[in-house]
C-alpha cells in the first residue's frame, strides 16, 4: 500500500476554517494511507479544537509546533517529518478546501508514471476557475490511456509555471523523486512555491495535469495572507515579487519572449515598489521594518522614487479634476 504524506501549515484568527480544511482530506476516498502533518506556525488560534470531531480515516494526523516562520520554513518542516515515511506528497493551506476524487486522480496520474501533478482551482469571490482565467484549458489535448481527466504536460514546464501560478494546493508530487528539495524561507509573502516547481521542474521527466478543479480556495489568514495596497506588509510582497524576477532572470535559461515578458514584470514591480515606498513616507513610515528590508535588497530603487512621485501628482491632479471623490494615493 502506497502513503500519501498531506502538508497543512497552519496559521489563522479565525476558528472554523481548519477543521473544514481537515475534513477535505481526511474524507478523500483514496487506496493509499494518509500520514498529515499540521505545522502549527505560532497561529493565534489553536489547532486542537478543530482535530477533535474528525471522521476516522485510514491513517493519522501529526501535530507540530514552531516558531513563527513563514509559509516555506512551515512546509519545509512538514517534509523533514515526511522524509523516507511516504511515497508521495501533497499540500493543503488551512483555508482551503479539496474536492472529493483530487488524491484518487493524482494516484491515478503517478501511477501512470508522473513525478509532478496539479490541477486546475478556483479562488474566491471568482466566477471562473484559475485554468479558465489563463487560458489553461484546451492547451494541452494528450489525455493518459485509461484517464481521460488527466492529461500529460506537453513542452516547457518553466514557461507553464512562469506564466500560470499552480495552486499549490493541488500539486501531489513523487516524494522520493525530489525528497532533498525545500521552498526558500527568504520569501514570506510571495513565489515561495513557483520556487520549489521550477526546481522540480528542471528534474520531472514527466508531468501530469487535470482540468477539472479540485481545490476552493478561502479568504482566511493563512501562514501569507494578501496585503492590500498602502499596507506595510504590501511592500514585504513586492520585495519578494522583484527578488523572484531577478532570480528568474538570473538563474533560468529562457526564450526571448518569457525573457522579455520577466523583465518586463521586474521593472513594473520595481515602479510599484517606489510608489509604495512613497506611500510610506507620506504616511509616517507605518512598514519602516519592510521599508529597510527592501531597500537592503534593491537601494536602486530609491531611483525610481521621483517619477514615481510625479506620477503620482499627476493622477492626483487629473483625478481631481476629472472626479473629486476618487480616492488618492
Amino acid at each position: 500500500m502506497s502513503r500519501i504524506g498531506v502538508v497543512v501549515p497552519f496559521y489563522q484568527r479565525t476558528s472554523g476554517l481548519l477543521e473544514r480544511t481537515m475534513r477535505s482530506i481526511v474524507t478523500q476516498h483514496t487506496d493509499s494511507e494518509l500520514l498529515v502533518v499540521l505545522v502549527d506556525d505560532a497561529s493565534p488560534v489553536p489547532p486542537e479544537p478543530e482535530l477533535a470531531d474528525l471522521p476516522a480515516f485510514r491513517g493519522e494526523v501529526v501535530l507540530r509546533r514552531q516558531p513563527n516562520a513563514g509559509p516555506g520554513a512551515a512546509r519545509n518542516t512538514g517534509l523533514d517529518m515526511l522524509q523516507g515515511e511516504v511515497d508521495h506528497v501533497a499540500f493543503l493551506d488551512s483555508d482551503d478546501v479539496w474536492a472529493q476524487g483530487h488524491l484518487e486522480r493524482a494516484e491515478r496520474a503517478l501511477a501512470a508514471g508522473a513525478e509532478f501533478y496539479f490541477a486546475d482551482y478556483q479562488r474566491p469571490n471568482r466566477t471562473q476557475t484559475e485554468f479558465q482565467r489563463h487560458g489553461l484549458v484546451g492547451r494541452f489535448t494528450r489525455q493518459v490511456a485509461g484517464s481521460p481527466d488527466i492529461l500529460e504536460h506537453a513542452g516547457d514546464l518553466v514557461d507553464t509555471l512562469l506564466r500560470f501560478h499552480v495552486g499549490t494546493g493541488t500539486v501531489v508530487y513523487d516524494h522520493r523523486k525530489f525528497a532533498d528539495l525545500r521552498f526558500p524561507t527568504a520569501y514570506r509573502n510571495a513565489h515561495e512555491d513557483t520556487l520549489m516547481w521550477l526546481a522540480i521542474a528542471r528534474r520531472a521527466r514527466r508531468v501530469m495535469f487535470s482540468e477539472v478543479c479540485v481545490m476552493q480556495c478561502d479568504v482566511g489568514v493563512n501562514v501569507y495572507a494578501a496585503s492590500g495596497w498602502g499596507s506595510p506588509q504590501a511592500l514585504c510582497g513586492l520585495r519578494d515579487e522583484v527578488a523572484f524576477c531577478a532570480q528568474v532572470l538570473a538563474e533560468y535559461e529562457l526564450g526571448a519572449a518569457l525573457r522579455a515578458l520577466m523583465a518586463r514584470q521586474h521593472a513594473a514591480t520595481r515602479a510599484d515598489a517606489a510608489r509604495a515606498l512613497v506611500h510610506q513616507v507620506t504616511h509616517g513610515f507605518p512598514g519602516w521594518r519592510c521599508v529597510r528590508r527592501y531597500l537592503a535588497d534593491d537601494p536602486g530603487v530609491l531611483l525610481l522614487v521621483p517619477g514615481a512621485v510625479a506620477r503620482i501628482v499627476w493622477r492626483r491632479v487629473r483625478g481631481e479634476r476629472a472626479n473629486p471623490s476618487q480616492p488618492q494615493y
